[in-house]
């Protein structure tokens, strides 16, 4: 009889109930999803249901098992306090989202503090690790309650699950408007893509706006020879112009002056980067 392995599982508490991700997790293991949620459910019988609790599961050979229980993630209790339905998409880089106070940060702290792997752990030092978590997610840590956050507690707790499962129906319905609609040669990225690279949008001498994705090392590559290139695909494929005026046409030396582009007056010079 030897131990498996670790798993690590979120399960809601005191309403565990056989789901087909615990089944992918449990199926492999040859452990009963009936007997595990009994046992789960009568060991957090006395926190306040449908709390995400981690679960950390120790399977062995003879298809018995243990588990040992943790409170909730650190995100979970700061979007709780903050009342948001999830954290900033860029971090500090950006406006906060949220607000929490060190008085609810200390309260956090001593909850974590209950984990075994924080257990003799200073409460100083779990207070600058959520510090660092709250930083992350975008939300503000301050003695007080900034004015702009000042209604915060006016919106219900319990609203942050269906407030959560709006804006993802609504990024999604973006997400396939903005696949379906597209007009040009627009190349679709997700967010993390967008971080690891810049979007250049340049306006080429014949009025056509044309979207260059590369990295910022390979723009000044582009040579005037890439360009003649693009303004024979534009004239061959016929894509779009950007606007679609009559004033933005290939030989309209108007169009490009109201556009403020940049004509290239020498083939030797380097291709320019117009300001969108």
């Amino acid at each position: 009889m030897s131990v498996v392995g670790r798993f690590r599982l979120i399960v809601p508490g005191a309403t565990a109930k056989p789901a087909p991700k615990m089944g992918q997790a449990l199926g492999p293991l040859g452990i009963n999803m009936m007997n595990f949620c009994k046992d789960f459910n009568a060991r957090t019988q006395k926190v306040r249901p449908e709390v995400p609790l981690q679960c950390t599961l120790v399977p062995k050979t003879d298809r018995t098992y243990k588990f040992f229980l943790r409170t909730p993630q650190a995100q979970w209790f700061l979007q709780r306090c903050a009342r948001i339905p999830k954290g900033g998409d860029y971090g500090a880089a950006a406006a906060p989202v949220g607000n929490i106070t060190l008085k609810e940060l200390f309260h956090i702290a001593k909850a974590k503090s209950m984990d075994p792997q924080l257990v003799g752990v200073p409460i100083r030092t779990i207070c600058l690790s959520l510090i660092r978590t709250a930083k992350a997610m975008g939300i503000l840590v301050s003695k007080e309650l900034q004015p702009e956050f000042s209604k915060r507690d006016d919106q219900p707790v319990e609203a942050l699950q269906a407030l959560k499962a709006f804006q993802a129906l609504r990024k999604a319905a973006r997400r396939k408007r903005s696949e379906t609609g597209s007009g040009g040669p627009v190349a679709l990225t997700t967010s993390k893509q967008r971080k690891q690279q810049r979007l250049h949008l340049c306006k080429v001498c014949v009025g056509f706006a044309w979207l260059v994705q590369v990295r910022k090392h390979l723009l000044p590559a582009f040579s005037p020879g890439c360009w003649r290139l693009v303004v024979h695909l534009v004239q061959r494929e016929r894509w779009p112009l950007w606007g679609g005026g009559a004033d933005c046409s290939a030989g309209s030396s108007n169009g490009r002056r109201q556009r403020g582009c940049r004509s290239q007056r020498s083939s030797r010079r380097p291709a320019t980067r117009c300001s969108g």
